[in-house]
């Protein structure tokens, strides 16, 4: 993938380490758990370390449903005060296009001048990240950043051909999906790993 100037990649240690340990499939519940949250707090510490001083307006935190919970709290905990806006959008297993199906009668406005943080553990295609970030700028957001943990070539290339404006933030930058759209190698189904429903 040639380097894209608003593509962040967290090269923290900790960060790296964290995702090194989930990658292996054997990996128990409450391992993963811990690991997940350990990345989730060096990818908010990094937005905000980027932000302080950039952004003096509200602050929205965007998970998309159910795997962005796992990110949730750690990104509460650095951005305290910020609002947050669920975001329910699965991907056709047939057709690979994203369908919502959260909140269902849409999303409330953001509050004018809002930084958005959208968190999604995995981004694959780009087409729920794609998604969300509309739903977010068409509500009124003014800037909005994309934060995952693994991304693929694909979807970070389709969310940039698209958001030219959208920071991206992740830990690694995966080459390939297969024939199911997942990452490869990733490291699973990322909510069902977290919670415990594999």
């Amino acid at each position: 993938m040639a380097a894209v100037a608003n593509v962040v990649i967290v090269d923290n240690p900790h960060a790296k380490f964290a995702l090194e340990q989930m990658r292996n499939r054997k990996l128990g519940t409450i391992e993963f758990r811990r690991h997940s949250d350990e990345v989730a707090r060096c990818l908010a510490d990094k937005v905000a370390y980027d932000y302080r001083g950039q952004h003096e307006g509200p602050v929205v935190i965007a998970p998309i449903l159910r795997a962005g919970l796992a990110l949730e709290r750690e990104f509460c905990k650095v951005f305290a005060g910020a609002a947050v806006h669920h975001i329910g959008v699965r991907r056709n297993e047939k057709t690979f296009v994203p369908e919502p199906y959260y909140p269902p009668d849409g999303h409330r406005l953001v509050p004018p001048g809002a930084l958005v943080i959208t968190i999604d553990p995995m981004n694959a295609t780009g087409g729920s990240g794609g998604y969300a970030i509309r739903e977010m700028k068409g509500k009124g957001a003014s800037k909005v950043i994309f934060v995952n943990v693994v991304s693929a070539r694909e979807g970070v290339e389709r969310v940039q051909g698209e958001f030219s404006d959208v920071d991206i933030y992740t830990v690694a930058v995966d080459p390939d999906l297969d024939s199911n759209k997942y990452i490869v190698p990733g490291l699973g189904d990322y909510g069902d790993r977290y919670y415990g429903t594999v």
